[in-house]
């Protein structure tokens, strides 16, 4: 007998992500022959015969969780490991595989009318994807995470408490001219976050400088160049840029590195997320660590008793954890530096 499989050290050793370990498990296309035949040999070397294979044909339960992100998600991405892990690690206990739909396509109720899937996990949809909408109406049993959809099940955090948690790290080491680069402006979490920016400076009655409220859609090169084009113009800059993802907060690094500015002797930067390159970067990114992990073993939970007819609460929220790391410091009077050119 074969020695008990963990998908993550599988997915390791052939050199490919977890998704695509899924993919190949699941018989989905759009995985080249040679990584499809890669996986495949070592699923044979370790003897790992997925229940999944021809279970559920004939019956109307296909014992399988679909696993459903946005468009033009990675699925390599730390984020996206992580909550797969950390559900792959509650489902699988109760014999139940995960799919995870081709990266190109989204037509997840098909899966549900074909019984190829009995619960989803979804990944950050957007507040408009009327589909959630039908799924809701029709009773299928299936949880959000890192999102929110009036009516609808969800895992997360409290984006708000945890952008003070920044606020109150820059505020507290002296920082008073404070920028941003929010995230998608369709996710309620980057205008959660947002809206906890706005609220933190009018408490403290500090001018809100609508040059320093950048849009980075949660994408590292759009950061990279709103950054760039605010710290190379004229005119008043933040002391720290307080950047909704690490993605973005990596952008916003760049640039400054370009520019010759020193982080954080002239500007405090900070992230959002913990994914596993913030400790690594130089300087290391301060950031607030979201639990990725535990919200895929929760929300896994959650599918469980919702298919076993269980109660189950509508909103679990998680705690974030702010990370302080060298990427933040006290402001040291450099607003001197700052002063715009005249004409």
């Amino acid at each position: 007998m074969g020695e008990k499989v963990n998908i993550r050290s599988r997915a390791k050793e052939a050199g490919v992500s977890i998704a695509t370990v899924s993919r190949v498990m699941n018989g989905f296309e759009y995985v080249d022959e040679t990584t499809r035949e890669k996986v495949l040999k070592i699923i044979r070397k370790y003897d790992y015969t997925p229940h999944f294979f021809g279970r559920g044909l004939s019956k109307q339960q296909s014992d399988s969780i679909g696993l459903i992100t946005p468009l033009h998600f990675s699925p390599s991405s730390f984020y996206f490991t992580e909550i797969f892990s950390g559900l792959v690690d509650v489902v699988g206990r109760e014999n139940f595989s995960v799919i995870v739909p081709p990266y190109s396509s989204q037509d997840y109720l098909k899966l549900f009318i074909e019984n190829r899937i009995d619960a989803a996990l979804f990944i950050a949809p957007p507040v408009d994807d009327q589909n959630i909408r039908i799924l809701t109406e029709k009773g299928m049993p299936f949880v959000v995470v890192n999102s929110y959809v009036s009516g609808v099940k969800r895992v997360d955090i409290d984006n708000k408490k945890a952008m003070l948690k920044l606020l109150n790290h820059v505020w507290e080491l002296g920082h008073r001219d404070i920028g941003i680069i929010a995230g998608y402006m369709k996710s309620p979490n980057a205008a959660a976050r947002l809206e906890a920016y706005r609220e933190f400076l009018d408490d403290k009655k500090c001018d809100i400088n609508k040059d320093w409220i950048l849009v980075g859609d949660f994408a590292l090169e759009k950061a990279y160049k709103q950054a760039k084009k605010l710290f190379s113009s004229k005119g008043a800059k933040p002391t720290a840029i307080l950047a909704c993802n690490d993605s973005m907060a990596l952008g916003a690094m760049k640039a400054l590195n370009e520019l010759g500015i020193d982080i954080p002797g002239e500007v405090s930067v900070t992230g959002f997320d913990d994914i596993d390159t913030a400790a690594h970067i130089s300087p290391p990114l301060t950031t607030v660590r979201q639990p990725f992990s535990e919200m895929g073993r929760v929300a896994g939970r959650m599918l469980m008793d919702m298919l076993a007819k269980k109660d189950i609460e509508d909103i679990v929220l998680l705690e974030a954890e702010l990370v302080k790391r060298e990427s933040t410091d006290a402001v040291s009077g450099m607003e001197e530096n700052w002063i715009s050119e005249s004409g």
